[in-house]
């Protein structure tokens, strides 16, 4: 006998969400649009404020609405915002639901795909301003200020995924260099040249449309630096742990 799941009644708050959503699917709203005060909403939908504000509370942790106090404040559209993502990025890596090795490689996955992009869409002002970006690293680098290094490269990828025009790759990169950039600067800043060379070869590449050859010197660049920050990782680990680590090693060898 087919087995039949229990109904469950939507919360008031969702119903109120999932309509203001629709609109914006719809065109009726968008971004930058001011929504109607809390009362007029409740009045025109027929609920309590409460549930109206527990909605809009709701829409404001999702990224689609931004919660402004003040005469001229209210509830407005948001223009979408990367760090909602990467929030949430960063609180699976707080809960456990992911780990910094799976966020590593998934990194590599993706900008391995967003070097093939920039490659196939990058015009030359795109690349001209990754070339300007790294000079700006690599005076940052001769004067060992190694923090400002950091926060350049960082910037790079996120240019690098804006010379793709697609504004996913780039939301979806944002987000993730913010968590890198966070972690790198709890790790240490790199006291070399060796990233800095890498991305000339990927630069180098990019402005010769060389597809393939962009792709390896990301890949190698990204994987070097995940080892580092594995090795990291690891040392923070307890003793006890590292050594468990090693026999299960041991053991699958």
């Amino acid at each position: 006998m087919a087995a039949f799941e229990s109904v469950k009644t939507k919360r008031v708050s969702d119903i109120i969400g999932e309509q203001i959503r629709r609109k914006l699917e719809t065109g009726e709203l968008k971004p930058g649009d001011k929504l109607p005060p809390e009362r007029e909403l409740a009045l025109e939908m027929g609920v309590g404020r409460n549930a109206v504000r527990e909605a809009l509370r709701s829409l404001e942790m999702s990224g689609v609405v931004t919660l402004h106090k003040g005469p001229k404040g209210g509830s407005f559209v948001s223009n979408g915002d990367w760090r909602t993502l990467s929030k949430g990025l960063k609180d699976l890596l707080s809960l456990r639901g992911i780990t910094f090795e799976q966020l590593t490689r998934a990194r590599i996955l993706i900008e391995t795909a967003v070097t093939q992009a920039a490659c196939e869409s990058a015009e030359q002002n795109d690349v001209a301003v990754l070339e300007q970006q790294l000079e700006r690293a690599e005076e940052a680098y001769r004067r060992r200020d190694y923090d400002a290094k950091l926060a350049y490269l960082v910037e790079f990828h996120n240019l690098l995924a804006q010379s793709t025009h697609n504004p996913v790759l780039v939301f979806v990169m944002a987000s993730i260099m913010e968590l890198m950039h966070e972690y790198a600067t709890t790790v240490g800043p790199d006291k070399n040249d060796l990233s800095l060379k890498a991305l000339r070869r990927v630069t180098a590449a990019l402005r010769a449309r060389d597809v393939q050859a962009s792709q390896t010197a990301m890949r190698d660049h990204l994987e070097r630096l995940q080892e580092r920050y594995l090795k990291y990782q690891e040392n923070l680990q307890p003793k006890k742990d590292r050594s468990k680590l090693k026999d299960a090693a041991t053991l699958k060898a």
